[in-house]
């Protein structure tokens, strides 16, 4: 990926040239500047390039200012409620991300796309192996609180999402444990 870079300096008349072998070191000033510029150029090429058959709809009221007599929840929403649509198909926040998707086929359509998609930018999606467990996750929410429960009792989570004609996987986890905390 460096191949045959150098990085030149100027000050004043004076020039020097650095060879540039390994990138942007963790702990860099620029590091993270450059890695949301690169992250938003991966993750908006990605949207526009990749058809997402099955985006997650949610209703919300705008209309009432009035914070206290909002409609809009998360839990035991009435199906035949109004309101504005929106529909969310990922969540970003600095090197982290959420895929939403409705269906099993379109999460392993998404994860084999988002791979290779993020391999253009030089970007490694950190997918395990059969030996080793991935750094990239997958949670299952099932569609009602009584599916949900059953699923609890079972402690059953669902197959592996298999990439890279199957060399490459992402296991399904009951919780998402936040790298960032202590």
């Amino acid at each position: 990926m460096y191949k045959d870079c150098r990085i030149k300096f100027t000050i004043g008349k004076e020039e020097r040239f650095i060879e540039y072998l390994n990138g942007v070191y963790q702990g860099d000033n620029a590091s993270a500047i450059l890695f949301l510029f690169l992250i938003l150029a991966a993750t908006d090429s990605f949207t526009h390039s990749f058809t997402h058959q099955d985006k997650a709809t949610y209703h919300y009221f705008p209309s009432n200012k009035n914070p206290d007599k909002q409609k809009g929840r998360l839990t035991r929403q009435p199906t035949q409620s109004k309101g504005d649509t929106v529909q969310i198909d990922n969540l970003l926040y600095v090197d982290d991300g959420a895929f939403v998707c409705t269906t099993l086929e379109s999460l392993t359509s998404l994860a084999q796309a988002l791979f290779s998609h993020l391999a253009k930018f030089g970007l490694e999606m950190h997918v395990g192996t059969a030996a080793e467990k991935s750094k990239s996750v997958a949670m299952y929410f099932p569609a009602t609180l009584k599916k949900t429960q059953e699923q609890n009792k079972i402690k059953s989570l669902l197959p592996d999402i298999k990439l890279n004609n199957n060399t490459n996987l992402i296991h399904f986890v009951q919780d998402f444990k936040y790298l960032g905390s202590i």
